[in-house]
């Protein structure tokens, strides 16, 4: 007898012989199979071995999630992610406007990224979540009766790694052995051999605390507490904060579920390389086929993850029912987004600033220039803050504004380090620019200036090498790095 689960597959047992003439050693064998242990293990292997490898949350696991969850098929994951996390309470009533969705059919189309399958079901009951009615409700703030500044504070890292890693420890540090003093971390760059350039300093881009949250312990809760808390933005970051809500009420779409997306493609850190990207020209001998962008970005599938993200969003909120926010350090790739998922979402809209790094110590820029890339940067984590589904690659920016949330998100960090290569190509262009012999061709053709070892290097780390449809042109290495940097500026 043959026992299958509700997916064909065989669970246990034999086949029947075809001959009707069974010998006693078939007969004590059936009998040891029948016996009640069996049973237990036949019926245990039916009810749970049919189970999916990747199903939804539960709604135990997850209070957001309704009372069913749809399930897919894993048909395959080209960008591994490495956590998925949720908010573990929802904010109370009160402080909630309630919005409504309808749930999409069963989907039509199989996700890239398993990941997104832990958050596939739709978002029973959503409401748009007022984050500091949130944060007095569940934080326990108080005034404070005093304030503490915190001398020699520094960081050499992006606003990520500031605000997740520095800045809340020493916040968290004084609130334990001060606990009715606000922390005032005062950044102090005097004794270092940078200090007649500016750095950034937390205090010039939000306001001195004025309240305390008691700090029993180190717990994720109570960080994120701490860090919504030293984090509350002056006019300049809340100005562009306004600008983006601005551009989301122009057709009414400001109630509705916030999508964030954060792509960071590594275009900043070329930055510093500017002048050899600047020598390619406007690359008109090579005009840009938006179709073709995804082929400038390694170790993602770029268009299978905004695919996902489109599809995650209409699953939770209903179709076309939430607004999307893009974060990315290449304007290229923003564009990008909108090509692809304009008919998918009511809006799309990104920060307009400046791209760059608020900390890169071999970057050429002004001080005007420095502080407009940490208002952008610090305007995009806030708003990221405010996202109810957070998309990203895995990076300490994204996971900043997910800590400074104080309502219930969905955030998804997917495995995958574009700028890395990117890099290693941007070299790769300007050791080709140092050597080039002719300071005025609008036609730089790199390969001229290259050496073997860099040639080799260069197509290791295209993304697909020699197989990317920008090799089949005659000049090779011209069309590659035109559809990089295309792609990407």
């Amino acid at each position: 007898m043959t026992i299958r689960n509700r997916h064909g597959q065989n669970v246990c047992g034999t086949a029947e012989p075809n001959s009707t003439n069974r010998t006693n050693n078939t007969s004590k064998k059936k009998s040891k199979w029948l016996s009640p242990i069996w049973i237990l293990v036949i019926i245990g292997l039916i009810l749970f071995g049919s189970k999916q490898p990747y199903r939804s949350f539960s709604k135990q696991q997850d209070p957001a999630l309704g009372s069913k969850s749809a399930k897919i098929p894993n048909q395959g994951n080209n960008a591994q992610a490495l956590t998925s996390s949720s908010a573990s309470e929802n904010a109370p009533s009160t402080v909630r406007a309630q919005s409504t969705g309808t749930p999409t059919p069963s989907p039509t189309e199989y996700y890239t990224n398993k990941e997104f399958l832990k958050h596939d079901s739709y978002w029973n009951n959503w409401s748009k979540c007022d984050m500091a009615a949130a944060f007095r409700a569940n934080c326990n703030p108080r005034p404070a009766n005093c304030s503490r500044v915190i001398e020699n504070v520094r960081n050499n890292h992006g606003i990520g790694n500031a605000l997740t890693v520095s800045y809340v420890k020493y916040a968290m540090d004084s609130l334990q052995e001060q606990p009715d003093c606000t922390p005032i971390l005062k950044d102090d760059w005097s004794k270092t051999l940078e200090a007649n350039t500016y750095k950034f300093k937390l205090l010039d881009y939000v306001h001195d605390p004025t309240v305390v949250v008691p700090v029993l312990n180190r717990s994720e809760p109570i960080k994120k507490c701490v860090l919504y808390a030293i984090t509350r933005p002056r006019e300049a970051v809340a100005t562009k904060l306004e600008q983006v809500a601005a551009k989301f009420a122009e057709n009414s779409s400001d109630h509705l579920p916030l999508v964030a997306l954060h792509i960071r493609a590594g275009w900043s850190d070329e930055l510093e390389r500017n002048a050899a990207w600047n020598a390619l020209g406007n690359c008109e001998d090579f005009p840009h086929d938006m179709e073709n962008t995804p082929l400038a970005v390694n170790e993602i599938d770029l268009k299978g993850i905004l695919l996902d993200t489109a599809h995650a969003a209409d699953r939770m909120f209903g179709m076309a029912n939430w607004r999307l926010y893009v974060a990315s350090d290449a304007p290229g790739i923003r564009r990008y987004v909108q090509y692809l998922l304009h008919t998918r979402t009511p809006k799309i809209v990104w920060n307009e600033g400046r791209v760059g790094h608020n900390y890169l110590g071999g970057q050429t820029t002004t001080t005007e220039e420095k502080i407009e890339t940490s208002i952008s940067a610090f305007s995009d984590v806030l708003v990221m803050a405010q996202a109810d589904l957070l998309v990203s690659l895995v990076s300490k920016f994204p996971k900043a504004g997910e800590m400074i949330s104080m309502c219930p998100q969905r955030a998804i960090q997917l495995r995958g380090h574009p700028r890395h290569r990117l890099a290693i190509t941007g070299h790769v262009l300007k050791n080709a620019f140092r050597l080039r012999t002719n300071q005025t061709d609008p036609y730089w053709t790199p390969e001229l200036s290259l050496t073997v070892g860099d040639m080799e290097k260069f197509w290791d780390h295209l993304p697909f090498g020699k197989n990317n449809s920008c090799a089949k042109a005659e000049n090779q290495l011209r069309s590659c790095y035109c559809l990089l940097k295309q792609a990407h500026e």
